[in-house]
């Protein structure tokens, strides 16, 4: 039907939502420079239209929702990186792949409130293990119902809600 020379078209599929933890002086920079730097090889997982909902680890809430904009890009000699703190600190590149993003929105809620909400953590006990890793939830998006409840709990601007519910 297609003639074998058919390649798959991530604009023509539905957006997914992905979780990825951070410490707040990484979401600073992300924010600063609207870049997401990861260290594993899971860009192959995540397209460009995805959203990511940001899990501050310092602060045990849900904080930002980004969008992916671009590819994942490998950083190369002359193209110096934009660092991330502990990167300075070890003076080496750990997060050699990087996607531009857009910060869609920017809220607050406490994972320890959703977590009874949320379909993706099953065991509710141990509710930190499906919030590491990146991505998170064992490296599979999140259900668009947990997204929603996720963002509405985080008290987004209203044209952010709104932008989200026409997805």
């Amino acid at each position: 039907m297609f003639g074998g020379g058919y390649v798959e078209n991530t604009f023509l599929k539905e957006p997914r939502f992905w979780i990825t933890s951070m410490r707040q002086s990484n979401l600073i920079i992300s924010q600063k420079y609207r870049i997401l730097k990861i260290k594993s090889r899971a860009y192959n997982l995540i397209k460009p239209r995805d959203f990511i909902i940001v899990y501050l680890k310092d602060g045990g809430a849900f904080r930002v929702v980004f969008r992916v904009l671009t590819s994942w890009i490998s950083y190369h000699p002359d193209n110096p990186p934009i660092l991330y703190e502990e990167e300075i600190l070890k003076d080496r590149i750990l997060y050699p792949f990087y996607s531009k993003i857009d910060v869609v929105g920017v809220g607050w809620v406490e994972v320890t409130d959703l977590v009874n909400d949320l379909s993706f953590i099953e065991r509710k006990y141990a509710w930190q293990t499906y919030l590491t890793g990146f991505p998170a939830n064992f490296r599979r998006p999140i259900p668009k119902e947990d997204a929603k409840k996720i963002l509405k709990r985080m008290k987004l601007k209203e044209e952010v809600m709104e932008y989200l519910k026409s997805l």
